[in-house]
């Protein structure tokens, strides 16, 4: 017992001696961490680079304190700074500056023919990174840059698989000369027709510039807007490190949203309404009507077209690209391939793509390079329309009529309302409607550096395009079998070449503070333009589709039209930049565009641009305002041109016609007048002025940019009415002035940052307000769309005073109640109808709208301005989550605020006639004894006329898309010498809309102005996705 005793004795103090040597070997150390200005630091992670499980975080003062080997190594860590490791050496005190990485401080932004510091931009240009790009399962980057924009609007055309989208930046300018931005890839003038050839997987960053201060460089070109896409490049760091990139996502699409129209028992129960609507109006007796469907409720759902025409979108993605090279040769390759199978039956869009770089020097001052691109699309369009004006759409048709019945060309006249229709799923299954498209660049150049700070470089593209649609409808469809048209077919080959020349030389130089860059250039370009399109119908064997148009019997029944058009254009190009210590910037830009298009003596503009910027953070008597990064001032002004019209509109033109013109017992041909010359065409002048500010605290957790602007475009080309004496209706000249003017801000915070959790927020805002100051035809409105139910209505129109995109029709009213509102009505003419005879009582329960001008007829005196189709306020926001270095979330968000949205499916789908399928209000229709006090026309009549009945609040807000990735941690190291990373990740797409719109999407339009012609439905996709780099 004693020596057991004594045994423990001897183990407590050996152990306590053990632990104190252990001790005795680590230290506790603390300190402060501060920014490179001297700030605080709190978040800043601190760890023992020995031991990463040992570790601890800075405070709100920026102290720490943490136990470590008294020769260990501590990191510091800090979202946008570089990490510092730095050796304890026994010190029990250890502070620490952190450094802003050189990736913020310096970010490197794409300008017009070259690149510039973000710090040093005296423009406006907003910049869009990959990663934003990637995450979102997208056919086209237009897709993923809608609300990351401030002032930048990307709306797409339709929800089908490969369309386009309208881009406007900083609204509309132009009324007919064309508002489509400039589109630059990798330096090349308008390389793609649409963002949607472009692989997203194969772009670095998209700058686009919006002020006449960094469009200038450009020119006229540039007159709407430039977006600058960059794509991969050979690595300059580290060429001689081959590489290897791996890119997989895969996934379905479904509907995103439905239309509230009639199922079957509500279409049954609104035919009993007409009918007995019908009954009263011709003076029957009630108590012998005989509803046509005496049980509505027992059809139940009936035939739901949306769903029968839908399918599971299958959506496939894969990109591969390698990069490698030596010390003089860099090179780069990349393979893409995207397939997106819509949501509804026969749609889909396939894309191949190709992307080659090599950069190589030949001599110490000789560097030359190429980039060949190469895109193949094929788009197979739905044939079965969805809405629009076909009145064979689906969204018009009646659910009790059978899917079965593919047969059912008249259905009786309780269902379909006598209408002939196609089946939109035989149309899906027979009708053949495609879409290829291929396109080529080649890019070389030639880089000499003359000295170390003259460069000259010289660059040649050549660019071709061919673009080939094929239609097909065949003889026995029930329409075609019907009236014995046989089958339809049309085919449409459209081919342009592409040469441009481009020489540029820059000069740069610094000394004692001072900074001065110039570039002087010269470009000229020829493109040359053919199309030739053929249509026919009465076709007999379907087998041949559309490969064989010639195999007709009738030849009369063939159509052939086709063109051949060359355009050049020239010009000469400099800018200046310079700057005083980082804290007095100024450009100076100049731009003189020759363009083919317009007519002797007018063929050249002369278009300048000036801006200023002044860093009121670099200033000495702010050098102790640690708390303040950046507070800067731009100004900027400047003039730019437009020619995007069509070609020869200058000149007199003739056309070939064989139509009312005899010579003997026949037709010939012969060639006539069609459009007056004009010699004083010119070309359209923006003038634009910008004030922009930039400014960031504490640490840039906050930074804002925030520009104003407004520009005046004068001359504009327009298309006027001429005196009938001259044989023309129209004649094209300048005449018209509009005014564009808007704000746009970007918010960034950071509002966690720390070692293991990460919180950014990015915010965009814009309004832009377009308006018409004149736009000549003697102040009356200019029709720029009618009503499709009657053309004498236009509901598009410019008139002096109105915004550009505003929206007219007729100010509904209500309904005539009874007959006494409709005898005082006739003396007053408050409002009218297209009936005004109410002596037998049927004008009771039909429309009536404001007569403005009180004379008794409803004609176009009486179309009233209903708003405009530009929302008020625009925008989307982000926030990023980074958990633990390797989880990333994102949620991202698009809205828009105001605006209307003109329904044109509404027309037919919320009349009160018998045909079509019908938006549900429609059973609240007014009734004398079950619903007098209802405001919708009674059943039965045709009161469709454009109103403010079909325009609505395009208002929404969208959750766009979310994504979830994780960077699997490598911990092996012979695997990691050939896997680098590898990430997965889920996505979803457009998951939820949040809007006030009757119609599928708010944010689809047919046209500019906000128009909605029954588009394709946008698809809600999710997506599973990896990538592994070698």
């Amino acid at each position: 017992m004693k020596h057991t005793s004594i045994y423990r004795i001897f183990l407590t103090v050996f152990l306590s001696f053990t632990v104190s040597v252990a001790f005795a070997q680590n230290i506790e150390v603390s300190g402060k961490v501060t920014d490179e200005k001297g700030e605080p630091m709190p978040g800043v992670g601190i760890v023992d680079k020995n031991n990463p499980k040992n570790g601890t975080v800075s405070d709100l003062d920026g102290l720490y304190k943490i136990r470590v080997a008294k020769d260990g190594f501590l990191e510091f860590t800090f979202i946008s700074y570089e990490n510092a490791l730095v050796p304890v050496e026994g010190k029990n005190v250890v502070n620490v500056r952190m450094k802003p990485s050189m990736e913020q401080l310096e970010k490197v932004v794409v300008i017009g023919y070259g690149t510039s510091k973000k710090s040093d931009l005296t423009g406006a240009v907003s910049v869009v990174d990959a990663d934003d790009l990637t995450r979102s399962p997208i056919t086209s980057v237009a897709q993923a840059l809608q609300g990351r924009v401030a002032g930048a609007e990307f709306m797409s055309t339709t929800g089908e698989p490969g369309e386009g989208a309208n881009i406007l930046v900083r609204g509309s300018r132009s009324i007919e000369a064309g508002n489509k931005p400039l589109i630059v890839v990798d330096g090349v003038l308008d390389a793609v027709d649409d963002l949607s050839e472009i692989n997203p997987s194969d772009i670095v960053s998209i700058s686009v510039l919006k002020d006449v201060s960094s469009t200038a460089i450009y020119g006229a070109r540039g007159a709407n807007g430039v977006i600058l896409i960059t794509t991969e490049t050979p690595d300059k760091d580290d060429a001689r490190k081959f590489s290897v990139n791996l890119k997989a996502a895969a996934g379905i699409s479904t509907i995103a949203s439905k239309l509230d129209i009639l199922d079957a028992s509500e279409y049954a129960q609104w035919r009993n309404m007409v009918s007995r609507q019908d009954a009263i109006d011709a003076g029957k007796d009630l108590s012998a009507w005989v509803a046509p469907f005496a049980d509505p409720a027992s059809r139940g759902k009936g035939t739901d077209w949306i769903d029968e025409l839908s399918q599971l979108g299958v959506y496939q993605d894969y990109h591969f690209s390698l990069k490698g090279g030596n010390k003089d040769t860099r090179y780069s390759v990349s393979f893409g391939y995207h397939d997106n199978r819509g949501v509804i039956k026969s749609s889909g869009y396939t894309r191949y793509s190709t992307l080659a770089w090599i950069d190589s020097k030949l001599t110490k001052k000789l560097r030359w390079g190429a980039k060949l691109n190469y895109t193949y699309q094929l788009t197979d369009k739905s044939p079965a329309a969805i809405g629009g004006t076909n009145t064979n759409a689906a969204i018009f048709l009646s659910p009790l009529l059978s899917t079965n019945d593919v047969w059912n060309i008249f259905g009786d006249n309780s269902t379909s309302g006598g209408v002939v229709f196609n089946n939109p799923l035989m149309s899906a299954e027979e009708v053949t409607s495609e879409a290829m498209k291929d396109a080529t660049s080649f890019s070389p150049w030639l880089q000499y550096n003359i000295t170390k700070n003259i460069v000259a470089k010289t660059k040649f593209t050549y660019s071709y395009r061919n673009d080939f649609t094929g239609y097909y409808s065949p003889s026995f469809l029930p329409v075609a079998a019907a009236n014995l048209t046989g089958g339809n077919a049309s085919r449409s080959e459209w081919k342009q070449k592409k040469f441009l020349s481009e020489t540029t030389l820059t000069y740069n130089r610094k000394k004692k503070g001072h900074s001065i860059e110039t570039l002087l250039g010269f470009t000229a370009e020829k493109r040359v333009t053919d199309n030739a399109s053929v249509s026919g119908s009465g076709y007999v064997d379907d087998n041949l589709k559309y490969h064989n148009i010639a195999a007709i019997k009738n030849k009369e029944n063939l159509s052939v039209s086709s063109y051949h058009h060359i355009r050049t254009s020239m010009s000469v190009l400099g800018r200046a930049n310079y700057s005083y210590k980082r804290r007095y910037y100024a450009t100076f830009t100049v731009r003189a565009d020759g363009a083919s298009n317009f007519a002797e003596g007018n063929k050249w503009g002369f278009f300048p641009a000036a801006a200023l910027r002044w860093s009121i953070s670099n200033e000495k008597w702010l050098k102790n305002a640690h708390w303040l990064n950046d507070l800067s001032l731009r100004v900027s002004a400047g003039r730019s041109g437009n020619d995007a019209v069509a070609s020869y509109q200058s000149l007199a033109t003739l056309t070939a016609s064989m139509t009312n013109w005899l010579f003997g017992n026949a037709q010939e041909l012969v060639y006539i007048p069609s459009k007056l010359e004009n010699s004083n065409l010119t070309w359209e002048t923006t003038d634009s002025y910008n004030l922009g500010l930039n400014f960031a605290v504490l640490n840039s957790r906050i930074v804002l940019e925030a520009d104003a602007y407004v520009s005046v475009t004068r001359d504009l080309l327009l298309s006027m009415k001429n005196s009938q004496t001259t044989g023309f209706s129209t004649y094209f000249t300048n005449a018209g002035k509009t005014r564009n003017a808007g704000v746009e801000l970007t918010l960034t915070t950071q509002n966690i940052r720390n070692r293991n959790f990460a919180w950014t927020t990015v915010l965009t805002m814009a309004h832009n307000r377009q308006m018409v100051i004149d736009v000549g035809n003697n102040g009356e409105i200019v029709p720029t769309y009618n009503n499709p139910r009657n053309t004498t209505q236009y509901m598009y129109g410019y008139r002096n005073g109105y915004p550009v995109n505003a929206i007219w029709g007729y100010k509904y009213a209500g309904v005539w109640h009874n007959d006494e509102e409709i005898r005082k009505n006739n003396l007053t003419h408050t409002y009218v109808s297209h009936i005004q005879d109410g002596a037998n009582g049927t004008n009771v329960g039909r429309a009536k709208f404001v007569d403005v001008n009180n004379d008794g007829l409803l004609d176009q005196n009486d179309m009233v301005y209903l708003g405009t189709g530009d929302p008020v306020i625009y925008g989307g926001f982000q926030n990023d989550f980074t958990i633990c270095k390797n989880l990333n979330i994102s949620f991202y968000f698009a809205y828009s605020l105001g605006g209307k949205m003109y329904n044109l499916s509404e027309l037919w789908m919320g009349s009160t006639t018998s045909s079509y399928n019908k938006y549900k209000y429609i059973l609240n229709a007014w009734d004398k004894e079950l619903r007098p006090d209802s405001d919708i026309p009674k059943a039965g009549y045709n009161d469709t006329f454009a109103s403010d009945r079909q325009v609505h609040d395009a208002s929404f807000l969208r959750l766009k898309n979310v994504s979830i990735s994780y960077n699997i941690p490598i911990k092996n190291k012979k695997v990691k010498k050939y896997l680098k990373s590898t990430t997965v990740g889920v996505s979803g797409e457009n998951l939820v809309l949040w809007k006030y719109y009757n119609g599928f999407d708010p944010d689809v339009s047919t046209s500019l102005y906000r128009l909605d012609n029954g588009s394709f439905p946008r698809p809600r996709t999710f997506v599973f996705n990896l990538s592994m780099n070698f």
